[in-house]
């Protein structure tokens, strides 16, 4: 009986580490995002993924340089107000795991009108995660439903500019 205790002990032990790492990671990368310290987000991130890194979004695969040389595209544009990133579950099977992660940028950019307006990003990812060398480290990150907004209306970059209301009508 003690031997399964100490057993179980272990396992919520080794479970609670694989949540710690991936809480502790996210909170060092919102908080360079929030910054929009690319430096810092980089050497944070090189500390928790593989070499073999890969990064899903929409069908497409890319290895973490493509995905940051992206993020510093996407944000270019945008004074982030905040950002974070939420633990939601975690699993742990061995020396691999897995996490489900949401994560949220908020700031504001100006528009064609040149006046300020609000945008909220907000998504989910399923990381994929392993041990090695007794430390746990994300080698995919894959995302899932992911939602903006722009002025609290649904927005999407890709889409171009979202129409100008014509002058005198309502």
């Amino acid at each position: 009986a003690l031997a399964a205790t100490l057993l179980a002990v272990s396992a919520v032990a080794s479970a609670e580490s694989l949540k710690a790492t991936a809480d502790k990671m996210g909170r060092q990368a919102s908080v360079a995002i929030a910054h929009k310290d690319f430096k810092k987000f980089e050497s944070t991130m090189h500390q928790y993924i593989t070499s073999d890194f890969k990064y899903t979004d929409s069908g497409n695969s890319m290895n973490f340089e493509k995905m940051l040389a992206g993020m510093k595209q996407g944000l270019a544009m945008i004074n982030i107000t905040a950002a974070s990133s939420r633990l939601l579950s975690f699993k742990e099977h061995g020396k691999s795991g897995t996490t489900y992660t949401t994560h949220r940028v908020m700031g504001t950019m100006t528009g064609a009108d040149k006046k300020p307006h609000t945008l909220v990003a907000i998504g989910n990812s399923m990381d994929s995660w392993v041990k090695t060398g007794g430390s746990w480290k994300m080698s995919v990150m894959a995302w899932g439903k992911q939602r903006m907004t722009l002025d609290g209306k649904p927005f999407n970059p890709m889409a171009g500019p979202p129409p100008t209301p014509a002058r005198g009508r309502k």
